[in-house]
């Protein structure tokens, strides 16, 4: 089967705690919903209307099924999810009063059992999809391993640097990836003390820098380009 879009990621489940008047926070969420980089990404991906698969792990339970139905219910293929004996993963989100902005928590579960064997295993819906989307929060050998495998047979990987520790230092990775999108504090993190519009003219058409309401920039090889949000 061909796929117009191919995450490798992760699923987990959000909490969102909003504050209280008196500034303390519940313990119980408001709200619960679905989550995780790589989840989001693939349903973002289908709502746009891509033909997506994702390839991920979730727990073997209830909590793990109904991300699975979720994914479906928004027209993700799931049929490269594999479910092994693991906690799923979740956030808590704490949203303040005062502006909305947010502190998340997280939980580490089927995301860290990601192994190399996957790529593998997985290889050909690698190979029949014409984008692959990836990020950092499974072990940075996977990722590796996934960039070096669509690096040798052409195909286009974009890279989201959730965990951008794991990039600095590494040109190597940033050679073999298709495009980069990072948000304004990853992109200070990977590229310390660095310029962002000098940073980009290194990357022609592979940094993609994020800019919250600013929108995004980027640089084409002639000239930087500045998108509103």
């Amino acid at each position: 089967m061909k796929y117009d879009v191919c995450v490798f990621g992760g699923c987990s489940i959000d909490q969102m705690f909003y504050q209280n008047i008196d500034g303390t926070y519940n313990d119980v969420p408001n709200i619960r919903t679905y989550g995780g980089k790589g989840a989001n990404q693939a349903v973002a991906a289908a709502r746009a209307g891509g033909k997506t698969v994702i390839i991920s792990k979730v727990g073997k339970d209830d909590i793990g099924k109904s991300i699975i139905e979720n994914l479906n219910y928004n027209m993700v293929n799931t049929s490269d999810i594999e479910m092994i004996d693991v906690d799923n993963d979740y956030s808590s989100i704490y949203i303040n009063m005062k502006d909305k902005d947010n502190d998340i928590k997280r939980h580490t579960g089927a995301i860290a059992s990601f192994d190399v064997d996957m790529i593998e295993n997985h290889k050909d819906t690698l190979l029949s999809s014409n984008v692959i989307l990836c990020q950092l929060k499974c072990p940075i050998e996977v990722t590796e391993k996934l960039i070096d495998f669509c690096y040798k047979n052409n195909k286009i990987i974009i890279l989201t640097p959730c965990r951008p520790e794991k990039l600095i230092n590494r040109e190597d990775l940033i050679q073999k990836v298709s495009i980069i999108t990072c948000n304004k504090k990853e992109f200070e993190i990977i590229f310390k003390g660095e310029d962002i519009e000098e940073c980009i003219k290194r990357y022609p058409n592979k940094l993609i820098v994020t800019l919250g309401n600013e929108g995004l920039i980027y640089y084409n090889g002639e000239r930087i380009i500045k998108m509103p949000s």
